[in-house]
């Protein structure tokens, strides 16, 4: 199993959701990817670009669902193309999976 160390996560935007239990973080993370079952592999850094959304419940507020933006621009980009989408697994992991 891959292990997946964040080294650097940066606020991007925070915005109101539609009503006052909804709310939105922008973030970028840099991590380190390292895959422990791959002898003599080298860790990788890689970044990405999340909107994760959250929602008050009962005075406390928790993590709902999110989506990575450049996957987004990228399907956009494709289907303003005209090009054929290919199929790709969920994409949708969440900052809580990452680690």
């Amino acid at each position: 199993m891959r292990r997946l160390d964040p080294l650097q996560l940066t606020i991007l935007a925070s915005e109101p959701g539609e009503t006052a239990d909804e709310y939105f973080i922008t973030f970028r993370l840099k991590r380190r990817i390292k895959d422990p079952e791959v002898k003599g592999s080298a860790p990788e850094v890689d970044e990405l670009t999340e909107r994760s959304r959250f929602i008050r419940t009962k005075g406390r507020w928790m993590y709902l669902d999110s989506r990575f933006i450049e996957e987004e621009e990228q399907r956009t980009q494709k289907a303003e193309s005209g090009a054929v989408p290919t199929l790709e697994a969920p994409a949708k992991k969440g900052f809580f999976n990452l680690f």
